[in-house]
């Protein structure tokens, strides 16, 4: 997964903006900067984490085809990291089957920032044997197995 981040610019954006067809979210954040990033489903799954002209190129046609303000703005840095997903883009939760005590809260496929207060008060009630404030028992690792999976398209 790569990422860029432009110049200060004026306010443009308001909410985040993701291309499905075409993979990339962009984002203004409070300073004029704007974020945007994107993964290459052809890129290898490996533990290389390197970022290139290809991204650069690549982002320059399709935000500058998306948003032509952005033809002009400059690049002031870019980095790559893993990108953890699942097979469905969903999370995983729960207990590991024979190891005691270990609880999974892992895989949130870009969306662990915004599930992080539900997923702390989740883990908690499970430490502690509490009722689940949410039903999370069909994210458990055990479906990849059972084959069913809930797809989540929303994620770039």
């Amino acid at each position: 997964h790569q990422i860029l981040v432009t110049e200060p610019l004026e306010p443009v954006l308001g909410p985040m903006v993701m291309g499905f067809s075409y993979n990339i979210y962009i984002q203004q954040v409070p300073h004029g900067s704007i974020i945007m990033g994107q993964s290459d489903p052809t890129e290898p799954m490996d533990l290389r984490i390197t970022s290139g002209w290809k991204f650069l190129e690549d982002m320059t046609r399709t935000c500058g085809t998306l948003l032509p303000y952005l033809r002009t703005a400059n690049v002031l840095r870019q980095w790559s990291g893993h990108y953890c997903n699942t097979e469905d883009a969903q999370p995983i939760y729960g207990t590991v089957p024979g190891v005691e005590g270990l609880y999974l809260a892992c895989g949130f496929s870009g969306h662990g920032f915004m599930l992080a207060p539900a997923t702390a008060q989740l883990i908690t009630e499970m430490i502690l044997g509490e009722p689940l404030t949410i039903d999370v028992s069909d994210l458990d690792m055990g479906r990849f197995e059972r084959g069913e999976l809930f797809h989540e398209y929303s994620v770039v």
